[in-house]
Order: structure tokens, then sequence, then C-alpha cells
């Protein structure tokens, strides 16, 4: 994905980004903040969502840029000052929610209460961590500590979306990682990404992506 410079922008940490080349910009910031903090912002469902499947989200024009850089230059400042780290929070808070909508998401906000929060924090590391591998819902269940049917009731009233269906997002989005950056077959690319058949696979991508994986490796290429 190309990036307009001077765009404030945001992904989440524990889906593999890499900045592989960038022009006319002298220096960029990155901020990292708490998984949990971030969930009990109640950003819009449609907002988190996106970021969770991968997506990398940015401001569509460069009227904030020069906010932007005001606020990222204090920031760094303040990062090395005693309690002024909760104030850091809320201004992130802040700008993040304003991005939120002027990408003109109309969901309401995550209704969560705090210990729900840090569940939903352990779910989305565990399946972040296992989706290349044959997860059944018993296996989230052990790892949080919950029965598997309320923690899909809480990630599902978190984002929108089933456990099942996230990890198919998940295994897309590996997925066209490597139909992009390397050579392999989409066979291999298919088991490698926690699919079990080639018909499963491929159903799965063009439900996800209105292509075949085929079809998507020729477009990228040209």
């Amino acid at each position: 994905m190309t990036i307009p410079n001077r765009r404030f922008t945001i992904f989440w940490g524990l889906i593999p980004h890499q900045i592989i080349h960038y022009e006319n910009v002298e220096k960029y910031y990155v901020c990292t903040i708490p998984f949990a903090h971030f969930l009990s912002w109640k950003l819009p469902a449609q907002f988190v969502d996106s970021l969770l499947r991968g997506d990398i989200l940015y401001e569509q024009t460069d009227e904030y840029s020069q906010y932007d850089e005001f606020l990222l230059n204090n920031w760094l400042k303040d990062s090395g000052v005693n309690m002024q780290s909760d104030l850091i929070l809320l201004e992130m808070q802040a700008r993040i929610t304003r991005m939120a909508h002027h990408l003109r998401s109309s969901d309401d906000g995550i209704a969560l209460a705090s210990y729900q929060t840090t569940l939903i924090e352990k779910i989305t590391i565990y399946l972040t961590k296992n989706y290349c591998n044959n997860i059944k819902a018993n296996d989230i269940g052990n790892a949080v500590a919950l029965h598997p049917d309320y923690a899909n009731h809480i990630f599902k009233k978190a984002f929108g979306t089933t456990i099942s269906d996230y990890i198919a997002e998940l295994r897309i989005a590996h997925a066209q990682r490597k139909l992009l950056t390397t050579d392999m077959s989409i066979t291999d690319i298919a088991y490698e990404c926690g699919f079990n058949s080639i018909a499963r696979f491929n159903a799965t991508f063009f439900k996800k992506i209105q292509c075949t994986p085929r079809e998507y490796k020729k477009k990228i290429m040209k």
C-alpha cells in the first residue's frame, strides 16, 4: 500500500507491517498504544474491526498534517517527563477518535466493561499468535480461561464479527502478504496460513477479496 506523505496513519502492531520505502520525508514518527487502552476508548466498531483485520488506515487529506506534527513533537518531548503519560494517552485518544469519525464510521462505540477489555486483549493476542494453526473453540476457551461461547460473545460484542470469521481474516491477510512478497505456490501458502484444503482456501479468499488467489497474484504482479 502506498500512503501519501504527511498523513496520520494507524495499524495494529501484532500483525506484521513494514515500511519499505518513503520519499521526500525527513523523518516519521511511530507511537505504540497499549492494546487495553485502545479498546477502552470505545471507538466505532467498524474502525476497530478494520484495524484488527490488518487494514492500514490513514487520513484522506493532509488538512491536519501541521497539527499532527505539533502533537507528535509534544508527545516526544513529554514522553521523558514524569506524570505526562496519562496526558499523552488522552491526546492520542482524542486524535484517533477524530480520525475514526473522519473515516465516516457510523457504528456505535464498543460498550465493554473493564474486565471484558482485558479478556478481549487475551483473545486477540492468542488468535494473532496461533491463527495459522488448527484452532478449535475449546483451544481458545482454555487459553483465556473462558467458556468458548462466552469468549465468542464478548468478541462479537467488541468487533461485530465472530472469532471464526476473524481467524479467516487473519489467514487471508497472511496469504495476501505471501502472494505479494514470495514465490511460494498457492497450495503451500494455503496450508501455511492454516487452511486444511485448497478448496476451502480458494472459497474463503474469494469471499474476502472478491477474486481468486491466482487472479490476485496476477493483478499485483502487473
